[in-house]
C-alpha cells in the first residue's frame, strides 16, 4: 500500500522521502519491525538542534565582540555622571552657604545703615565720620 505525502509526513515525523533515501514502500509500518519509528524524527530533531546551536554560538560570538567594550563605555559614562552629580551637589551646598553669608552681610549692612541714618537724624543732617 502506498501512502500519500501528508500521511507519510504524519507517520514519519515530517521527514521527506528524499531525506530517507529509499522508496516509500520500504518504510511500510509492517516492514519496520525492530526499528523505532521515532528514529527518523530524532535524527531530524538532532539536525535542527545542531543548526540552532550553531546559530546561537554565532550570536554569542558577535555579542562577545561588542558587549564588553559597550559595557566598559557605559561604566565610564556612569562614572562621569556620578562625578558630575557630586560636583553639582557640592556646588549647590556652596551656593547655599554663599547665600547664607550674603544674607548675614545684608543684615549687618542694614544694621550699619540704620545706625548711620539715626546718627544723621540726631546730628541734624550733618555728616560725621563714624568709626
Amino acid at each position: 500500500t502506498m501512502h500519500t505525502s501528508a500521511a507519510f509526513d504524519a507517520l514519519y515525523g515530517g521527514a521527506s522521502m528524499s531525506d530517507l533515501g529509499s522508496s516509500i514502500s520500504e518504510f511500510e509500518p509492517r516492514k519496520l519491525k525492530g526499528v523505532a519509528r521515532c528514529k527518523i524524527c530524532v535524527c531530524g530533531a538532532s539536525s535542527q538542534l545542531s543548526r540552532e546551536r550553531s546559530r546561537l554560538l554565532k550570536i554569542e560570538k558577535e555579542l562577545n565582540k561588542w558587549l564588553p567594550p559597550r559595557m566598559a563605555a557605559l561604566d565610564a559614562q556612569e562614572h562621569t555622571i556620578d562625578e558630575q552629580v557630586a560636583r553639582a551637589v557640592a556646588a549647590e551646598k556652596q551656593l547655599k552657604a554663599d547665600e547664607q553669608d550674603l544674607e548675614r552681610e545684608r543684615e549687618a549692612f542694614e544694621g550699619r545703615k540704620s545706625t548711620m541714618e539715626f546718627v544723621l537724624e540726631k546730628n541734624g543732617g550733618r555728616s560725621e565720620v563714624l568709626i
